[in-house]
């Protein structure tokens, strides 16, 4: 996704930063209601690390930040083309499919742990 407009490791960390800052939150604490470790966190906010899709669902969850917006930075209502539309839904149907698999992976660790 590096070739994608506004999808590099910096540009999410600084949009990481900005929805904290909506939220008006210090690291360590936005870390801990996202229920990852701080020193991720702070990698993610750097532009050392992305951000896993389960946190990145989180920060959704949490602050209302749609996908699209974390990670390539902008709004579903601000796509211009076709072309932009079809990879926002490739790049989507992408995260589906991982958060599918996340939580078949979760259900089945689950199920073996009883």
């Amino acid at each position: 996704m590096s070739d994608v407009p506004g999808a590099s490791l910096v540009e999410i960390g600084q949009r990481l930063e900005g929805i904290r800052h909506e939220q008006d939150l210090d690291p360590p604490v936005f870390a801990a209601q996202l229920g990852v470790n701080e020193a991720d966190y702070v990698e993610w906010e750097a532009g050392m690390a992305r951000i896993p899709l389960a946190a990145a669902l989180e920060v959704k969850k949490r602050t209302g930040q749609p996908l699209d917006y974390i990670y390539l930075g902008r709004d579903p209502s601000q796509v211009q083309s076709l072309e932009e539309l079809s990879l926002l839904r490739k790049i989507h149907l992408f995260f589906v499919v991982k958060k599918i698999k996340l939580l078949l992976w979760w259900a089945k660790k689950r199920k073996n742990s009883n």
